[in-house]
Protein backbone atom coordinates (compact mmCIF):
# COMPACT_ATOMS: atom_id res chain seq x y z
CA UNK A 1 0.00 0.00 0.00
CA UNK A 2 1.50 3.81 -0.68
CA UNK A 3 2.45 5.63 1.76
CA UNK A 4 0.08 8.76 2.44
CA UNK A 5 1.82 10.63 5.10
CA UNK A 6 4.55 13.17 3.20
CA UNK A 7 2.12 14.05 0.32
CA UNK A 8 -0.44 15.29 3.41
CA UNK A 9 1.54 17.94 4.37
CA UNK A 10 0.08 21.57 3.85
CA UNK A 11 3.11 23.61 2.53
CA UNK A 12 4.94 23.26 -0.72
CA UNK A 13 8.86 23.45 -0.93
CA UNK A 14 10.19 24.53 -4.07
CA UNK A 15 13.45 23.22 -5.35
CA UNK A 16 13.20 24.66 -8.83
CA UNK A 17 14.95 28.14 -9.22
CA UNK A 18 13.16 29.89 -12.32
CA UNK A 19 16.79 31.15 -13.33
CA UNK A 20 17.90 32.31 -16.82
CA UNK A 21 21.60 33.92 -16.60
CA UNK A 22 22.80 36.89 -19.59
CA UNK A 23 25.39 37.33 -21.50
CA UNK A 24 26.19 40.14 -24.45
CA UNK A 25 26.29 39.10 -27.94
CA UNK A 26 30.03 39.57 -28.66
CA UNK A 27 30.38 36.37 -26.17
CA UNK A 28 27.61 34.02 -27.10
CA UNK A 29 29.48 31.69 -29.26
CA UNK A 30 26.91 28.63 -29.84
CA UNK A 31 24.15 30.65 -31.35
CA UNK A 32 24.32 32.20 -34.93
CA UNK A 33 23.73 35.52 -35.80
CA UNK A 34 20.11 36.43 -34.93
CA UNK A 35 18.18 39.72 -35.30
CA UNK A 36 16.55 40.81 -32.06
CA UNK A 37 13.18 39.75 -31.99
CA UNK A 38 10.48 42.43 -32.55
CA UNK A 39 8.35 41.17 -30.06
CA UNK A 40 6.99 43.96 -28.34
CA UNK A 41 5.29 43.66 -24.72
CA UNK A 42 2.64 47.21 -24.29
CA UNK A 43 1.22 48.34 -21.52
CA UNK A 44 -2.54 48.99 -23.02
CA UNK A 45 -2.71 45.29 -23.75
CA UNK A 46 -1.02 43.74 -20.21
CA UNK A 47 0.34 41.06 -22.51
CA UNK A 48 3.07 40.75 -24.97
CA UNK A 49 2.01 42.33 -28.10
CA UNK A 50 2.67 40.56 -31.27
CA UNK A 51 1.32 42.68 -33.70
CA UNK A 52 4.76 44.10 -34.84
CA UNK A 53 5.82 40.15 -35.66
CA UNK A 54 5.12 38.98 -39.35
CA UNK A 55 2.01 36.37 -39.15
CA UNK A 56 3.53 33.16 -40.43
CA UNK A 57 2.35 32.20 -43.66
CA UNK A 58 1.61 28.55 -44.33
CA UNK A 59 4.78 28.04 -46.53
CA UNK A 60 6.63 29.02 -43.38
CA UNK A 61 5.10 26.77 -41.36
CA UNK A 62 5.49 23.77 -43.30
CA UNK A 63 9.32 24.98 -43.57
CA UNK A 64 9.73 24.27 -40.17
CA UNK A 65 7.25 20.95 -39.41
CA UNK A 66 9.01 18.84 -41.37
CA UNK A 67 12.24 19.37 -39.02
CA UNK A 68 10.77 17.74 -36.23
CA UNK A 69 12.32 14.37 -36.81
CA UNK A 70 10.83 11.33 -34.31
CA UNK A 71 7.17 13.45 -33.79
CA UNK A 72 5.08 10.64 -33.78
CA UNK A 73 7.34 9.15 -30.75
CA UNK A 74 5.82 11.65 -28.26
CA UNK A 75 2.01 11.74 -27.44
CA UNK A 76 1.31 15.56 -25.90
CA UNK A 77 -1.20 15.57 -23.02
CA UNK A 78 -2.57 18.40 -22.15
CA UNK A 79 -4.76 18.96 -18.73
CA UNK A 80 -7.18 21.76 -18.39
CA UNK A 81 -10.81 22.34 -17.04
CA UNK A 82 -14.29 23.89 -17.95
CA UNK A 83 -13.53 27.36 -16.87
CA UNK A 84 -10.54 27.76 -18.61
CA UNK A 85 -10.55 25.67 -21.98
CA UNK A 86 -11.97 28.14 -24.12
CA UNK A 87 -9.59 30.70 -23.17
CA UNK A 88 -6.67 28.98 -23.23
CA UNK A 89 -6.47 26.07 -25.54
CA UNK A 90 -6.77 27.90 -29.22
CA UNK A 91 -3.87 29.23 -29.77
CA UNK A 92 -1.73 25.90 -28.66
CA UNK A 93 -3.59 25.45 -31.81
CA UNK A 94 -2.02 27.77 -33.78
CA UNK A 95 1.37 27.05 -32.14
CA UNK A 96 3.04 24.97 -29.73
CA UNK A 97 0.93 22.15 -31.22
CA UNK A 98 0.57 23.39 -34.97
CA UNK A 99 3.14 20.88 -36.38
CA UNK A 100 1.89 17.95 -34.33
CA UNK A 101 -1.55 15.77 -35.07
CA UNK A 102 -0.13 13.73 -31.69
CA UNK A 103 -1.95 14.99 -28.78
CA UNK A 104 -4.71 14.06 -26.31
CA UNK A 105 -6.46 17.49 -24.29
CA UNK A 106 -8.24 16.41 -20.92
CA UNK A 107 -10.45 18.05 -18.81
CA UNK A 108 -13.19 17.99 -16.11
CA UNK A 109 -15.73 18.38 -18.75
CA UNK A 110 -16.19 16.75 -22.19
CA UNK A 111 -16.93 19.17 -25.30
CA UNK A 112 -15.29 20.19 -28.53
CA UNK A 113 -12.79 23.81 -28.54
CA UNK A 114 -12.24 24.98 -32.05
CA UNK A 115 -12.79 21.72 -33.86
CA UNK A 116 -10.87 19.61 -31.51
CA UNK A 117 -12.08 17.17 -29.01
CA UNK A 118 -11.41 17.46 -25.48
CA UNK A 119 -11.53 14.27 -23.17
CA UNK A 120 -13.48 13.90 -19.57
CA UNK A 121 -10.44 12.64 -17.65
CA UNK A 122 -12.59 12.15 -15.19
CA UNK A 123 -15.55 9.71 -16.03
CA UNK A 124 -14.22 6.65 -14.91
CA UNK A 125 -13.94 7.54 -11.18
CA UNK A 126 -16.14 5.40 -8.73
CA UNK A 127 -19.35 6.27 -8.74
CA UNK A 128 -19.10 6.48 -4.60
CA UNK A 129 -16.32 8.85 -4.96
CA UNK A 130 -18.11 11.06 -7.90
CA UNK A 131 -21.53 10.82 -5.43
CA UNK A 132 -19.71 11.21 -2.16
CA UNK A 133 -17.10 13.59 -1.91
CA UNK A 134 -17.25 17.17 -1.99
CA UNK A 135 -14.43 18.18 -3.91
CA UNK A 136 -16.98 16.31 -7.73
CA UNK A 137 -19.47 18.67 -6.24
CA UNK A 138 -18.28 20.77 -9.14
CA UNK A 139 -18.04 18.09 -11.67
CA UNK A 140 -21.52 16.91 -11.05
CA UNK A 141 -22.82 20.26 -11.52
CA UNK A 142 -20.89 20.45 -15.32
CA UNK A 143 -22.50 16.58 -15.58
CA UNK A 144 -26.05 17.90 -14.97
CA UNK A 145 -26.08 21.48 -16.47
CA UNK A 146 -23.08 21.50 -18.97
CA UNK A 147 -21.10 24.94 -18.99
CA UNK A 148 -24.00 26.95 -17.82
CA UNK A 149 -23.12 25.25 -14.44
CA UNK A 150 -20.35 26.92 -14.23
CA UNK A 151 -20.08 29.49 -11.24
CA UNK A 152 -17.73 32.50 -11.35
CA UNK A 153 -16.32 31.10 -8.04
CA UNK A 154 -15.67 28.13 -10.17
CA UNK A 155 -12.11 29.07 -10.82
CA UNK A 156 -8.88 30.84 -9.82
CA UNK A 157 -6.40 29.66 -6.75
CA UNK A 158 -8.18 27.09 -4.08
CA UNK A 159 -11.48 27.30 -6.29
CA UNK A 160 -14.01 24.09 -6.86
CA UNK A 161 -12.14 23.95 -10.53
CA UNK A 162 -8.67 23.68 -9.25
CA UNK A 163 -9.09 21.70 -5.96
CA UNK A 164 -10.76 18.82 -7.99
CA UNK A 165 -7.64 18.89 -10.28
CA UNK A 166 -5.60 16.55 -8.30
CA UNK A 167 -8.11 13.44 -9.19
CA UNK A 168 -7.17 13.93 -13.02
CA UNK A 169 -3.58 12.93 -13.26
CA UNK A 170 -3.76 9.33 -12.17
CA UNK A 171 -6.56 8.99 -14.96
CA UNK A 172 -5.09 10.80 -17.60
CA UNK A 173 -1.83 8.14 -17.37
CA UNK A 174 -4.28 5.60 -17.78
CA UNK A 175 -6.09 7.04 -20.68
CA UNK A 176 -3.38 8.14 -22.34
CA UNK A 177 -1.32 4.83 -22.33
CA UNK A 178 -4.74 3.11 -23.28
CA UNK A 179 -5.33 5.16 -26.32
CA UNK A 180 -1.43 4.92 -27.66
CA UNK A 181 0.23 2.28 -25.92
CA UNK A 182 3.15 1.77 -28.00
CA UNK A 183 4.37 5.36 -27.76
CA UNK A 184 7.70 5.82 -26.62
CA UNK A 185 7.40 9.10 -24.56
CA UNK A 186 4.37 10.91 -23.00
CA UNK A 187 4.76 14.45 -22.81
CA UNK A 188 2.66 16.13 -20.01
CA UNK A 189 1.75 20.08 -20.04
CA UNK A 190 -0.91 22.39 -18.09
CA UNK A 191 -3.00 24.89 -20.52
CA UNK A 192 -1.10 27.41 -19.56
CA UNK A 193 2.60 25.86 -20.27
CA UNK A 194 4.90 26.70 -23.11
CA UNK A 195 6.00 23.78 -24.68
CA UNK A 196 9.05 23.97 -27.23
CA UNK A 197 8.21 20.79 -29.68
CA UNK A 198 11.61 20.95 -31.17
CA UNK A 199 13.86 20.92 -28.01
CA UNK A 200 12.21 18.54 -26.11
CA UNK A 201 12.55 15.96 -29.20
CA UNK A 202 16.06 16.79 -29.23
CA UNK A 203 15.91 16.31 -25.33
CA UNK A 204 14.22 12.71 -25.45
CA UNK A 205 16.52 11.42 -29.05
CA UNK A 206 18.78 11.42 -26.50
CA UNK A 207 17.21 8.76 -23.28
CA UNK A 208 15.67 5.72 -23.49
CA UNK A 209 12.27 5.15 -23.28
CA UNK A 210 12.44 1.10 -22.56
CA UNK A 211 14.02 2.41 -19.17
CA UNK A 212 11.44 3.41 -16.96
CA UNK A 213 12.31 7.59 -16.82
CA UNK A 214 10.45 10.42 -15.37
CA UNK A 215 11.25 13.93 -15.83
CA UNK A 216 10.83 17.07 -14.86
CA UNK A 217 11.17 20.47 -12.99
CA UNK A 218 11.96 19.09 -9.57
CA UNK A 219 9.36 20.30 -6.42
CA UNK A 220 8.95 18.54 -2.75
CA UNK A 221 6.30 17.96 -0.60
CA UNK A 222 7.40 16.79 2.65
CA UNK A 223 10.08 13.68 2.11
CA UNK A 224 8.44 13.29 -1.71
CA UNK A 225 10.65 14.94 -4.87
CA UNK A 226 7.85 15.06 -7.96
CA UNK A 227 7.94 16.84 -11.07
CA UNK A 228 6.21 20.34 -11.31
CA UNK A 229 3.28 19.42 -13.56
CA UNK A 230 3.01 23.41 -14.88
CA UNK A 231 6.48 22.85 -15.81
CA UNK A 232 6.10 19.99 -18.10
CA UNK A 233 7.11 16.64 -17.74
CA UNK A 234 7.64 13.42 -19.92
CA UNK A 235 7.41 9.77 -18.51
CA UNK A 236 8.46 7.49 -20.85
CA UNK A 237 6.75 4.06 -22.43
CA UNK A 238 7.84 1.93 -19.78
CA UNK A 239 7.24 3.50 -16.77
CA UNK A 240 3.85 4.41 -18.03
CA UNK A 241 2.92 1.00 -18.22
CA UNK A 242 3.81 0.49 -14.99
CA UNK A 243 1.89 2.94 -13.12
CA UNK A 244 -0.90 1.86 -14.98
CA UNK A 245 -0.81 -1.65 -14.09
CA UNK A 246 -0.02 -0.91 -10.49
CA UNK A 247 -2.99 1.70 -10.01
CA UNK A 248 -5.45 -0.75 -11.59
CA UNK A 249 -3.98 -3.78 -8.95
CA UNK A 250 -4.56 -1.09 -6.52
CA UNK A 251 -7.23 1.06 -7.50
CA UNK A 252 -8.76 1.73 -3.95
CA UNK A 253 -5.74 2.34 -2.54
CA UNK A 254 -4.40 4.81 -4.89
CA UNK A 255 -7.88 6.70 -4.77
CA UNK A 256 -7.86 7.12 -0.92
CA UNK A 257 -4.41 8.21 -1.52
CA UNK A 258 -5.73 11.13 -3.40
CA UNK A 259 -8.21 12.01 -1.50
CA UNK A 260 -5.95 12.59 1.61
CA UNK A 261 -4.28 15.52 -0.32
CA UNK A 262 -3.82 18.33 -2.06
CA UNK A 263 -1.37 17.93 -5.42
CA UNK A 264 -1.95 15.85 -8.01
CA UNK A 265 1.62 16.40 -9.27
CA UNK A 266 2.94 15.15 -6.21
CA UNK A 267 0.46 12.16 -6.41
CA UNK A 268 1.64 11.24 -9.82
CA UNK A 269 5.49 11.37 -8.43
CA UNK A 270 4.64 9.31 -5.80
CA UNK A 271 3.14 6.72 -7.55
CA UNK A 272 6.37 6.39 -10.18
CA UNK A 273 8.33 6.00 -7.37
CA UNK A 274 6.02 2.93 -6.50
CA UNK A 275 6.93 1.39 -9.46
CA UNK A 276 10.78 2.11 -9.57
CA UNK A 277 10.32 5.56 -11.85
CA UNK A 278 11.94 8.07 -9.95
CA UNK A 279 12.65 11.55 -11.18
CA UNK A 280 15.64 13.28 -12.96
CA UNK A 281 15.42 16.28 -11.94
CA UNK A 282 15.61 18.09 -14.84
CA UNK A 283 15.95 21.70 -14.54
CA UNK A 284 16.90 24.16 -16.41
CA UNK A 285 15.71 22.54 -19.09
CA UNK A 286 11.65 22.84 -17.62
CA UNK A 287 11.01 25.74 -16.00
CA UNK A 288 8.40 26.88 -13.57
CA UNK A 289 7.59 30.40 -14.54
CA UNK A 290 7.70 32.93 -17.61
CA UNK A 291 10.62 33.74 -19.81
CA UNK A 292 10.53 36.96 -18.18
CA UNK A 293 10.51 36.53 -15.04
CA UNK A 294 13.47 33.87 -14.27
CA UNK A 295 16.34 35.01 -12.69
CA UNK A 296 18.76 35.61 -15.07
CA UNK A 297 21.76 35.63 -13.17
CA UNK A 298 22.51 33.10 -10.47
CA UNK A 299 23.03 29.15 -10.51
CA UNK A 300 20.95 26.24 -8.77
CA UNK A 301 21.77 23.05 -8.12
CA UNK A 302 25.57 23.33 -8.83
CA UNK A 303 23.89 24.06 -12.56
CA UNK A 304 24.59 27.15 -14.83
CA UNK A 305 21.18 27.68 -16.58
CA UNK A 306 22.67 29.32 -19.34
CA UNK A 307 23.53 27.18 -21.58
CA UNK A 308 20.60 24.83 -21.29
CA UNK A 309 18.20 24.43 -23.86
CA UNK A 310 15.04 25.48 -22.90
CA UNK A 311 12.11 23.38 -23.11
CA UNK A 312 8.87 24.69 -21.22
CA UNK A 313 8.03 27.44 -19.64
CA UNK A 314 4.88 28.30 -16.78
CA UNK A 315 1.88 30.63 -15.92
CA UNK A 316 1.70 31.77 -19.62
CA UNK A 317 -0.95 34.27 -21.23
CA UNK A 318 -2.38 33.14 -24.34
CA UNK A 319 -0.88 36.17 -25.86
CA UNK A 320 2.51 35.42 -23.88
CA UNK A 321 2.56 31.99 -25.71
CA UNK A 322 2.04 33.40 -28.86
CA UNK A 323 4.56 35.65 -28.90
CA UNK A 324 7.03 33.03 -27.65
CA UNK A 325 6.48 30.66 -30.03
CA UNK A 326 6.83 32.96 -32.78
CA UNK A 327 9.91 34.26 -31.25
CA UNK A 328 11.35 30.45 -31.16
CA UNK A 329 9.92 30.28 -34.83
CA UNK A 330 12.30 32.93 -35.82
CA UNK A 331 15.40 31.50 -34.24
CA UNK A 332 14.97 28.49 -35.36
CA UNK A 333 14.67 30.17 -39.36
CA UNK A 334 17.45 32.22 -38.65
CA UNK A 335 19.83 30.14 -36.78
CA UNK A 336 19.13 27.17 -38.91
CA UNK A 337 17.07 24.81 -36.76
CA UNK A 338 19.88 25.67 -33.61
CA UNK A 339 18.40 24.28 -30.42
CA UNK A 340 16.93 27.40 -28.48
CA UNK A 341 19.02 28.18 -25.17
CA UNK A 342 17.88 30.13 -22.57
CA UNK A 343 21.14 32.31 -23.37
CA UNK A 344 18.87 32.44 -26.88
CA UNK A 345 16.21 33.55 -24.70
CA UNK A 346 17.77 36.45 -22.80
CA UNK A 347 20.17 37.67 -26.04
CA UNK A 348 17.74 37.90 -28.42
CA UNK A 349 13.73 38.01 -26.72
CA UNK A 350 14.13 39.53 -23.31
CA UNK A 351 17.36 41.82 -23.28
CA UNK A 352 15.75 44.19 -26.10
CA UNK A 353 12.81 43.99 -24.75
CA UNK A 354 14.38 45.19 -21.42
CA UNK A 355 16.28 47.82 -23.49
CA UNK A 356 13.15 49.33 -25.28
CA UNK A 357 11.30 49.65 -22.15
CA UNK A 358 13.57 51.46 -20.05
CA UNK A 359 14.00 54.22 -23.29
CA UNK A 360 10.25 54.25 -23.60
CA UNK A 361 7.11 55.64 -21.64
CA UNK A 362 5.74 52.11 -21.02
CA UNK A 363 8.66 52.14 -18.24
CA UNK A 364 5.86 54.86 -16.64
CA UNK A 365 3.71 52.02 -16.49
CA UNK A 366 5.88 49.16 -15.57
CA UNK A 367 6.45 46.64 -12.77
CA UNK A 368 10.26 44.98 -13.42
CA UNK A 369 9.52 42.54 -10.34
CA UNK A 370 12.36 43.96 -8.54
CA UNK A 371 12.32 42.02 -5.49
CA UNK A 372 15.40 43.21 -3.16
CA UNK A 373 15.59 45.47 -0.26
CA UNK A 374 13.19 48.44 -0.02
CA UNK A 375 13.91 52.10 0.99
CA UNK A 376 11.45 54.36 1.81
CA UNK A 377 10.88 57.25 -0.78
CA UNK A 378 8.51 59.45 0.65
CA UNK A 379 10.76 61.26 3.35
CA UNK A 380 12.04 64.26 0.66
CA UNK A 381 7.68 64.84 1.11
CA UNK A 382 7.12 64.51 -2.79
CA UNK A 383 3.81 62.78 -3.72
CA UNK A 384 4.98 62.60 -7.97
CA UNK A 385 6.08 58.97 -8.48
CA UNK A 386 8.00 60.67 -11.19
CA UNK A 387 10.68 62.27 -8.08
CA UNK A 388 9.95 59.03 -6.29
CA UNK A 389 11.64 57.16 -8.86
CA UNK A 390 14.56 59.66 -9.16
CA UNK A 391 15.71 58.70 -5.67
CA UNK A 392 15.09 55.31 -5.97
CA UNK A 393 17.21 55.52 -9.21
CA UNK A 394 19.79 57.14 -6.89
CA UNK A 395 19.58 54.18 -4.29
CA UNK A 396 20.37 51.93 -7.15
CA UNK A 397 23.50 53.53 -8.65
CA UNK A 398 25.05 54.05 -4.61
CA UNK A 399 24.82 49.27 -4.63
CA UNK A 400 27.34 48.02 -6.95
CA UNK A 401 25.71 45.08 -7.99
CA UNK A 402 22.21 46.67 -8.35
CA UNK A 403 20.79 46.65 -12.28
CA UNK A 404 17.04 47.52 -11.74
CA UNK A 405 14.53 49.08 -9.29
CA UNK A 406 11.11 50.01 -9.32
CA UNK A 407 8.66 52.48 -6.87
CA UNK A 408 5.30 51.91 -6.07
CA UNK A 409 3.18 53.67 -3.20
CA UNK A 410 6.47 55.30 -1.89
CA UNK A 411 9.04 52.65 -1.67
CA UNK A 412 11.43 52.04 -3.50
CA UNK A 413 12.63 48.35 -4.43
CA UNK A 414 15.94 47.41 -5.94
CA UNK A 415 17.48 44.05 -7.46
CA UNK A 416 20.20 42.72 -8.42
CA UNK A 417 18.46 40.49 -11.07
CA UNK A 418 17.95 41.60 -14.45
CA UNK A 419 13.57 41.29 -14.84
CA UNK A 420 11.58 42.46 -17.80
CA UNK A 421 8.56 41.72 -15.87
CA UNK A 422 5.13 43.43 -16.96
CA UNK A 423 2.94 45.98 -17.58
CA UNK A 424 1.25 47.73 -14.54
CA UNK A 425 -1.61 50.30 -16.55
CA UNK A 426 -2.98 51.45 -13.61
CA UNK A 427 0.35 54.00 -12.98
CA UNK A 428 1.20 52.89 -9.68
CA UNK A 429 4.05 51.38 -10.48
CA UNK A 430 7.09 52.84 -12.24
CA UNK A 431 10.33 51.10 -13.14
CA UNK A 432 14.11 51.61 -14.28
CA UNK A 433 17.12 49.75 -15.30
CA UNK A 434 20.86 50.48 -14.87
CA UNK A 435 21.25 49.45 -18.39
CA UNK A 436 25.18 50.20 -18.47
CA UNK A 437 25.40 47.67 -15.81
CA UNK A 438 24.08 44.71 -17.16
CA UNK A 439 27.30 44.08 -19.21
CA UNK A 440 29.32 43.15 -16.50
CA UNK A 441 26.89 41.18 -15.32
CA UNK A 442 26.56 39.62 -18.90
CA UNK A 443 30.24 38.63 -18.59
CA UNK A 444 29.94 36.68 -15.88
CA UNK A 445 28.24 34.12 -17.62
CA UNK A 446 30.41 33.00 -20.17
CA UNK A 447 29.78 31.24 -23.81
CA UNK A 448 27.90 28.41 -24.81
CA UNK A 449 29.94 25.81 -27.28
CA UNK A 450 27.05 23.43 -27.31
CA UNK A 451 23.45 22.94 -25.64
CA UNK A 452 23.21 21.39 -22.24
CA UNK A 453 21.02 18.48 -21.13
CA UNK A 454 19.80 17.25 -18.17
CA UNK A 455 19.81 13.42 -18.62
Amino acid sequence: MPSTRSCRRPFLILLIGVIICGLAAQLFVYSPSIQSSSVRVTSNTHHLDTSSVAQESPERAATFCPSLPGIDDILVIIKTDATNAHKRLPIHFNTTLSCTQNYKIYSDFAEVVDGHQVHDALDGIDAGIVDTIPEFDYYRRLKEYGREGIRPEDQGQDSPASNLDKWKFLPIVEKAYRAQPSTPWYAFMEADTYLSLPNLLDYTSRMDHHKPQYVGAQMQIGDDVFAYGGAGLIISNTAMRRVVTRRRERLAEYDSFTAGHWAGDCVLGKTLADVGAGLLWAWPNFQGDQPFAIDYGADVFDKHLWCHAAISYHHMEPEEIDATWRFEQSWLKQSGNASMLHASVFEHYILPEVERIAKSADAAQWDNWSDGDTHNVNESGSARIKDQLLQCRSICIKIKDCVQYKVSSGECTISTKPLLGRPAPDGGTQSGWILKRFGALLKKQGSCSKPQWIT
